[in-house]
């Protein structure tokens, strides 16, 4: 990627590749956002304790997901942190039922000492986003997921 140049010669600069989670698959998750407009939306899925403890730890971006979806065998409550997050993250709660709990602005962690957020009671489903980024997948309060174990495409 050319990212400056002189009349003389051009400058190369390797801009590394965001890192995305790994091991993890991605899911498509229907949104039913408050305008009523259906979407299908492509996330990466914690569905283990492992994965749910890794999470976005050392990513620096998403990939070809939009988000990614903790899912809870059952209805939780709990805390999430982000120890090891390099990049701020929104972070919405979703119940059993799929109807938006609450929502929450998360910063990195980079240190031992890291804040931990509450979760809404009785979640089953958390879907992070990068900050700032809920209202832009139509997750925000009076909208519905549904989890699918549909791949994504591609």
């Amino acid at each position: 990627m050319t990212l400056a140049c002189s009349a003389d010669q051009d400058v190369e600069v390797s801009v590394p590749d965001a890192v995305t989670p790994a091991g993890f698959e991605s899911v498509l998750v229907s949104v039913m956002p408050i305008d009523g407009v259906s979407r299908e939306l492509c996330m990466w899925v914690a569905d283990t304790p492992e994965r749910r403890a890794r999470g976005m730890m050392g990513a620096t971006g998403f990939g070809e997901a939009e988000a990614m979806v903790f899912a809870q065998p059952a209805p939780s409550t709990g805390t999430f942190w982000m120890k090891n997050t390099l990049i701020p993250l929104s972070i919405a709660y979703f119940d059993s039922s799929g109807e938006f709990l609450s929502s929450d602005e998360m910063t990195p962690c980079t240190t031992p000492e890291c804040e931990r957020y509450s979760t809404a009671v009785g979640y089953r489903w958390a879907v992070e986003a990068p900050s700032g980024g809920l209202a832009g997948l139509g997750l925000v309060q009076g909208s519905t997921i549904s989890v699918s174990d549909r791949p994504c495409p591609g």
